[in-house]
């Protein structure tokens, strides 16, 4: 038996790097994609039942327009998320911007560059929003972008369940 042929690599089976193409360049690092695409929007979505996610981008002009508006103490404004609990029923039929004025609502401090947030809610089973803005050293409150409704899940399996009858309720009783 002759050893080199017992090494080979049978013909089906590729080597390293066998079949790829060339790179035509080195990567140019101006290919990279934007940071963000200028448009003013913000997500908000449930990770699990106590802890929402939102995300959001916003322009220059958004933040600039809003660091006008809090006014002469503008240095002194910090970005928050305003969080709105809408309850279990969800968002009435009034108008959404009408329905959050009602609902309760609360601030979480935001880090200085944060486009990103994880928080904490009191209440499983809830419907969410959020307005991502600033807040003045005097209490106002100028949002930059707001949110959809986001739901939180139950924290336990529904009761509902248990008291429903199965399928298989009538065909055991017809056994006995």
């Amino acid at each position: 038996m002759d050893t080199d042929s017992a090494r080979r690599i049978p013909r089906h089976q590729h080597q390293p790097g066998e079949g790829l193409p060339a790179p035509e360049s080195p990567i140019n690092l101006s290919d990279q994609l934007p940071r963000s695409y200028g448009v003013t929007r913000c997500v908000l979505q449930a990770r699990d039942p106590r802890w929402l996610h939102a995300w959001w981008e916003a322009s220059e002009a958004e933040w600039s327009f809003a660091l006008a508006r809090v006014g002469a103490n503008a240095a002194q404004a910090t970005p928050v998320l305003r969080v709105y609990n809408l309850g279990t029923e969800g968002p009435p039929d009034l108008a959404l911007a009408s329905a959050s004025a009602m609902a309760p609502w609360w601030y979480v401090p935001l880090g200085q560059f944060a486009d990103a947030w994880l928080f904490e809610v009191p209440v499983p089973g809830c419907y969410y929003r959020v307005e991502v803005g600033l807040l003045g050293p005097g209490g106002a409150f100028v949002p930059v972008a707001a949110s959809n409704v986001a739901q939180t899940p139950r924290a336990s399996p529904c009761g509902l369940a248990s008291r429903r009858p199965s399928a298989w309720s009538g065909s055991i009783s017809r056994l006995a």
